[in-house]
Formats: structure tokens, C-alpha cells, sequence
């Protein structure tokens, strides 16, 4: 709750105990959205496993990618054009390594 009043999108993948994977947007204390949401076992997280994921944000379209697979793409008609890029690391145990960030052109 201490981030609800912001403007962020939000992945979660093995969130609340492995138990979904969602999108939402977050409209600063308007609402969070829930944009896209999955509780199948292809769409959690396996224990010990090594994952790539690759986020897309261009021209008001966000893409989120883990091993190369698409998990959503969503088209926002009042996308956030800036801002900051953020961990949440609550009851978590992952390590973070070859992280970049890439504009594109």
C-alpha cells in the first residue's frame, strides 16, 4: 500500500506464494488495475531456475517477455512516458545479474 498513490506498471510473476502472475497499472491512489493475470503452473515460477526477462515499453505498448515467451502486451491509450525502474523484493529470494537498459530509437 505504501506505493499505491504512484504512476508505475507492475509485474508480479510468483507472487503471494507462487500462486499468480499479474500485470497492473497503478493510476496514483485512482486504482491499480489488474491488466493481465495468470494461475496456471506454466506461469509461475520454478524453485532454483534461471529465468530471462525482457521488458518492452515503445510508443505506449508494454511487452513482458520471460525465457522468450510473451506474457502480455498491453496497448495504453495514456501511457507513462518516464519515470524510474524498480525491484520489489518482499519474502523473495532471486539474484539479479546482467541487467541493462536499452532505449529505443
Amino acid at each position: 500500500s505504501s506505493y499505491d498513490n504512484l504512476h508505475l506498471y507492475y509485474a508480479g510473476v510468483g507472487g503471494h506464494d507462487n500462486t499468480f502472475t499479474r500485470f497492473r497499472k497503478y493510476e496514483g491512489g485512482a486504482g491499480k488495475e489488474v491488466l493481465k493475470e495468470y494461475t496456471d503452473p506454466q506461469h509461475l515460477l520454478i524453485g532454483n531456475n534461471l529465468y530471462h526477462i525482457k521488458i518492452v515499453c515503445n510508443n505506449g505498448t508494454i511487452q513482458y517477455f520471460l525465457n522468450d515467451i510473451l506474457f502480455w502486451e498491453f496497448k495504453d491509450q495514456k501511457p507513462y512516458n518516464l519515470g524510474y525502474f524498480g525491484f520489489r523484493t518482499t519474502n523473495s529470494h532471486h539474484q539479479i545479474s546482467s541487467f541493462k537498459v536499452y532505449r529505443i530509437q
